[in-house]
């Protein structure tokens, strides 16, 4: 086959290593230093996947940990959209890159119950609202998210959620007083959310705990659907 080969678009690194290196220090008196990694370069295209593939203890759990800023290299850099991973603010950092273990009982902290583990994931995505978590034997079966709205005169309630196995056990309806009356000892006279048009079930659940449409409108990009604006007076 002969002809001119075309050309593949190049396609932006998200995440790139160059010569990373790690040298552990001796264990005790005597001991020697252990270099787990000499020299590693990769970079990772967006929209891509890349697999390490190794022997036991060769150092794929050092790199993911180097990747992630878990750890600090010995030597080498490592960039996140073309910038040091040194550079950006653990809460930043937190938010845009994350490893996920396969161990459970590695990735967990055993001392946070489900709920607080959870509730430390939302925060970190969204640092300005408080959340709180509904818990029942053992597991998670809702949460709120609220806080001081975005341009808003008041409270602003972010999200609600209810595990379905527990929808119309009044859960919902509970998030949603706690969520008030903390909005209301901070000191908000009104409470606003958002909610899809087309969600029944959830305007009745709003309109039965007082809050009605203001007549203002978004449509969310994500979803492509219309959105209203309810209020609420916090008495």
């Amino acid at each position: 086959m002969t002809g001119p080969v075309p050309s593949v678009p190049s396609v932006p690194s998200v995440l790139e290593a160059v010569g990373l290196v790690k040298v552990y220090p001796p264990a005790g008196y005597g001991g020697r230093s252990k270099t787990a990694l000499a020299g590693v370069s990769l970079s990772l295209a967006e929209g891509s996947c890349l697999g390490v593939v190794g022997e036991s203890g060769c150092g794929k759990s050092t790199l993911a940990r180097l990747l992630v800023g878990l750890e600090q290299p010995t030597a080498g850099t490592v960039t996140l959209q073309g910038r040091p991973l040194a550079s950006y603010p653990r809460p930043e950092l937190a938010r845009r890159l994350q490893l996920v273990s396969q161990d459970p009982f590695s990735s967990l902290n055993p001392r946070l119950t489900a709920g607080r583990a959870l509730t430390e994931v939302l925060l970190v995505h969204d640092g300005h609202a408080e959340v709180d978590v509904a818990v029942a034997d053992g597991q998670v079966i809702g949460f709120v998210r609220y806080g001081a709205g975005q341009d808003e005169a008041g409270g602003y309630v972010f999200g609600l959620y209810v595990h379905p196995v527990r929808a119309g056990q009044g859960v919902g309806r509970a998030l949603l007083r706690h969520a008030e009356k903390r909005l209301r000892e901070a000191g908000s006279g009104t409470v606003s959310l958002t909610v899809f048009e087309a969600n029944e079930r959830a305007r009745r659940l709003y309109a039965k705990a007082g809050y009605a449409p203001d007549g203002s409108t978004r449509v969310e990009p994500e979803y492509e659907a219309t959105e209203i604006r309810l209020v609420k007076a916090l008495s």
